[in-house]
């Protein structure tokens, strides 16, 4: 056993798991479990059931589609119990399909057109879907009878999404779809993009997530509203300037929880309760000083299940990123929060609450995840892989950051290390910068120990899981102090008898991108470098990217290009290309629209341009989520050009 290291391809052999439901009377739990599809090049889901005291979970949705496995996913259960609910794209767009585990035989496809989320009702009866209106719907002959123009009108600021691409002017709608005739009655109107609909206990009234206004657009905000089940009665619950989302009922509705936060500035997500009849809210976790939700990263997870808030015994549970962990924890009406479910080594992403049992997914460093019922574990979806393969097991490697501000971080060893031996080391360095490394399997880390590589992944100031303080200590000084964060960390590394620091290399994608561009045109200390999604160039990022004219002005402190054009420059690695030695390759995709193909041109040429060593490594087809999501192949080519960049210069 264990007769090899982790490589290429053993990415497509693991299986992901995520969105564990439990049944009304807690005795079963539906899971959403994802393989990699490498003749389709892509992926299949299936849903599958296990008891929840014990057993080996079954398959029951079998979907096919011309190419490869269906992807079928957010399972959901009647409230009866006897039918499960879930999302499948075997007939083309994803459709509501309902499974009646009592008569057995075949799912039943329910809705005609896409659907994005549902909730059943109540009773039993109906679903309240969440869909795009067609009134922007393009015909398909003009006025004289010939095909339209390749063209697209926009009116909207927010006209395209990462994974979406360009946007037409269609918002979402809650929609109230009948449960056997699959017959649709839409519920909400009007500009704004309605989201998150939950049920009433009595089942007359729709709890729902919108933004709405004429600043929604520009401020991201968005509040709760409530809606008859009839589509009567629209009125707004919450005032907010920030974000409102995931309502819960409490049994006895009279109050409504969620997640959000009172200011587009803030970066902790909280949970709040508000009465359903109107009135103010009220921040649970204010004292908790985290963000609710799991935001520490992995390359394997695809789990869309929720993190709370869910209500259970008269208390409120969620998921919380704290020191490299995520884990449930319950709050109080009172504002008391405590630690649930998870361990300080692991991190939960998804779970349910019913009759008493929790049933949640969890991982760590040396699996990508499993499902749990408690404390027991559910599934080992895994085992036989992990078994035939030598893990690096990272080791805890805190320190102290610039002005001495504690930095959590971690090390891998090569695999096969040997005392005696000097080994290079390969910094790694997160997105975000508003989330977090800690306790998740990165199969990429794992490649590069098998490489015979160190890897060194940290938390610096930015990060999630330390408080507000703390993720909002580089808004404003991206390539300051968190440079400083970084450069201390590898400092450390470089005293360390078994690190040979003539040979680092340096690595990240998004905002670690970013930094790895700023840290070649501030320091020669890499022998080699690889610059993943990146952004170069602030200035033009703010009118690309489809986030950059929110999350680019918030993150430099409120600089607009038009006023503080010399700011954003000097924020920007482009401004500092003439200082960079280092070779370096760009990796980056065509249709990533978070951070646009036009920033690995400009810092492409540039170099070039300068002398410098460089390749680009374009993909086509792919968007922001390539090292996540991306086509399995593509993801492999990835990866061994990651690994050949490395070889050939350290």
């Amino acid at each position: 056993m264990h007769d090899h290291a982790v490589g290429l391809s053993d990415l497509c052999r693991f299986r992901l798991v995520g969105d564990p439901q439990l049944s009304p009377d807690g005795t079963r739990v539906a899971f959403t479990q994802v393989e990699f599809d490498l003749e389709a090049n892509g992926y299949r889901s299936a849903i599958w059931v296990g008891g929840a005291a014990g057993g080996a979970p079954q398959r029951v949705t079998w979907g096919t589609k011309s190419q490869g496995g269906a992807r079928e996913r957010r399972p959901r259960w009647s409230p009866d119990g006897g039918r499960l609910a879930f999302l499948s794209d075997r007939s083309g767009d994803p459709q509501i399909w309902v499974l009646d585990l009592r008569a057995g035989g075949e799912a039943r496809q329910v809705t005609q057109r896409s659907v994005q989320s549902f909730a059943w009702s109540p009773d039993g009866r109906a679903f309240a879907a969440v869909a795009r209106d067609g009134s922007a719907k393009a015909p398909e002959r003009d006025a004289l009878g010939l095909p339209p123009p390749d063209v697209q009108y926009i009116t909207r600021l927010r006209y395209k999404f990462n994974g979406e691409g360009i946007r037409d002017d269609r918002r979402k709608h809650i929609y109230r779809v009948d449960a056997e005739t699959g017959a649709m009655t839409q519920l909400t109107f009007g500009e704004g993009d309605d989201d998150g609909p939950a049920w009433s206990p009595d089942g007359r009234t729709l709890c729902f997530s919108s933004a709405r206004g004429n600043e929604a657009d520009v401020d991201f905000s968005a509040d709760l509203y409530l809606v008859g089940a009839d589509g009567t009665g629209v009125r707004r619950l919450t005032e907010h300037r920030g974000q409102a989302g995931s309502p819960a009922w409490s049994p006895d509705g009279q109050l409504i929880a969620y997640l959000g936060h009172e200011d587009p500035s803030s970066r902790n997500t909280c949970v709040y309760v508000v009465p359903a009849a109107g009135g103010p809210v009220k921040n649970l976790t204010e004292s908790l000083d985290r963000v609710a939700g799991c935001d520490v990263g992995t390359d394997m997870r695809m789990d869309d299940g929720g993190h709370g808030p869910v209500w259970a015994d008269g208390r409120i549970l969620f998921v919380a990123t704290d020191h490299g962990s995520a884990r449930i924890y319950r709050c109080a009406l009172s504002g008391e929060v405590a630690p649930l479910r998870g361990a300080s080594t692991e991190c939960i992403s998804s779970f349910t609450a019913r009759s008493g049992r929790v049933a949640y997914t969890a991982g760590s460093a040396l699996n990508p995840g499993d499902i749990f019922v408690d404390d027991r574990r559910l599934t080992e979806v895994n085992a036989d892989l992990l078994a035939e393969v030598r893990l690096s097991e990272p080791e805890h490697v805190p320190y102290q950051g610039a002005d001495g501000l504690p930095i959590d971080a971690w090390v891998m060893r090569p695999v096969g290390w040997e005392a005696g031996k000097r080994y290079p080391l390969i910094l790694q360095i997160h997105g975000g910068p508003h989330s977090a490394y800690g306790h998740t399997f990165f199969h990429e880390f794992q490649y590069l120990a098998g490489l015979g590589y160190g890897v060194l992944y940290a938390n610096p100031r930015g990060s999630q899981g330390y408080g507000e303080a703390f993720t909002q200590g580089c808004v404003g000084d991206w390539g300051g102090k968190d440079y400083e964060d970084l450069m201390k960390g590898v400092d450390m590394a470089c005293g360390w008898p078994w690190v040979d620091s003539t040979r680092l290399g340096v690595t990240g994608g998004s905002f670690g991108g970013f930094m790895t561009n700023w840290i070649v045109g501030h320091t020669h200390r890499f022998k080699a470098a690889v610059t993943d999604r990146s952004i170069c160039n602030l200035h033009s990022f703010y009118g690309t990217s489809d986030i950059g004219f929110h999350f680019g002005f918030r993150e430099t402190g409120g600089a607009d290009l038009w006023d503080h054009e010399e700011r954003l420059m000097q924020l920007s690695p482009l401004r500092y290309a003439k200082n960079v030695r280092t070779p370096i390759m760009i990796t980056h995709s065509d249709q990533d629209y978070r951070c646009p193909l036009e920033q690995a041109e400009q810092w492409y040429v540039a170099l070039r341009r300068l002398g410098v060593e460089t390749a680009l490594l374009r993909f086509s087809g792919e968007n922001h989520e390539l090292s996540r999501a991306g086509k399995p192949r593509n993801r492999t080519e990835r990866l061994s050009r990651l690994g050949e960049w490395f070889a050939g210069h350290i």
